[in-house]
């Protein structure tokens, strides 16, 4: 797969087959193939805004778990374009009486109930592929998609950032995803096609080096070991036998444009949005980016916020087994802590828009348990 595109079919199905084939045999039993949660992301996803609004007509004026669910339903129905297919929506906030805002509306008094849902889509056919190579190993049902960017969020951030003003950017290989959040609603989201793969690129035109060896420069976070050891210099032998002594800060300068101008422009989406100001708590950042020793530095000069790098939280047991940082591991991890959630707990309080965050294929809407009081 390519940024989320299958581009060898029977090569994806030969290796999920073998991957489920060695997790029978760890576990020592072969599990029916029910229900499969799988990540998504990658430049063909797209999100936007769903409107929907119920006038509430209960005597007391009451807004109710219907009048919840009505107007939630009705914002789903939203659509850009047949070619996309809705895969997970969000509750971003709720009006009454088009007026005050609210994350939870249960129970409050109003005429008229406005809901804003955050929508998540791609093209039909990404969903469609993908659908096809899980019914091929017996998911007879297809699989479940989730943005990795809200797996991320899922696997990351605490009930206190959901709350105050979140902006999460897990940056990955081939693209950034991020996620803004405020008030437990997801107000924005989507995938910047940069990444690791992209500064490895500018290091080896920018210094005449093997693309390979500057993406295991990066991956290893060389620089900073050599930063450490106190040296200015890395010594490069080509395929010839020749020597060459590279400048160090050739390297970080070359990093540094790229990274800079990556954040610049997720910067800009906030901004365009009027959201920079909600960013209460800072910026979350993981990812293989996140292990770039500069990136929280410059990713604070540009926001001018707090910045902490995400890791998985909640998970106990050894990490050792990783080849990389657990923050390279977040988006995984928190799909696991999701799909756990969503299988076995009620949702209860602000985790109810994580836990219930998935939509499903299609146009389905999957509402909030909490509605349902």
């Amino acid at each position: 797969m390519v940024k989320g595109t299958i581009v060898d079919y029977n090569a994806i199905v030969s290796i999920l087959k073998d991957a489920l084939e060695i997790s029978d045999k760890a576990i020592g039993a072969s599990f029916e193939r029910r229900k499969v949660f799988y990540l998504l992301s990658g430049g063909a996803i797209t999100s936007y805004q769903g409107e929907g609004s119920v006038l509430v007509d209960s005597p007391d004026r009451k807004v109710t778990a219907k009048n919840i669910n009505d107007a939630t339903e009705e914002a789903q129905k939203t659509a850009l374009s047949t070619d996309l297919s809705n895969f997970n929506s969000f509750d971003s906030y709720f009006l009454l009486d088009r007026s005050k805002r609210v994350s939870d509306p249960y129970g409050a008094i109003a005429e008229r109930l406005d809901a804003y849902l955050h929508i998540i889509a791609t093209e039909k056919k990404q969903i469609e592929n993908l659908n096809a190579v899980f019914r091929e190993l017996g998911f007879e049902n297809g699989g479940i998609p989730v943005f990795s960017g809200i797996a991320s969020a899922f696997g990351a951030l605490s009930m206190e950032e959901r709350e105050k003003g979140v902006f999460l950017v897990d940056f990955g290989a081939g693209c950034c995803d991020y996620v803004m959040i405020h008030d437990d609603g997801v107000l924005l989201s989507g995938v910047l096609p940069v990444g690791i793969a992209h500064v490895a690129n500018d290091l080896s035109i920018g210094l005449s080096l093997p693309y390979d060896y500057c993406m295991r420069f990066l991956r290893e976070s060389r620089l900073e070991e050599l930063r450490k050891k106190g040296q200015n210099f890395i010594e490069y032998a080509d395929v010839g036998g020749h020597k060459r002594r590279i400048p160090l800060d050739s390297f970080e300068k070359i990093m540094d444009m790229r990274l800079r101008e990556t954040f610049t422009i997720l910067r800009e989406y906030l901004e365009n949005q009027d959201l920079l100001r909600l960013v209460n708590t800072g910026v979350v950042l993981c990812g293989g980016g996140a292990l770039i020793p500069s990136s929280p530095e410059i990713m604070h000069d540009v926001f001018r916020s707090h910045v902490r790098i995400g890791e998985p939280s909640g998970i106990t047991g050894a990490m050792s087994a990783f080849e990389y940082a657990p923050a390279c591991y977040t988006a995984i991890q928190g799909l696991l802590k999701y799909a756990a959630d969503y299988e076995t707990e009620k949702p209860e309080s602000a985790m109810d828009g994580f836990r219930d965050m998935i939509a499903g294929l299609g146009e389905k809407f999957l509402p909030r348990s909490r509605r349902e009081k």
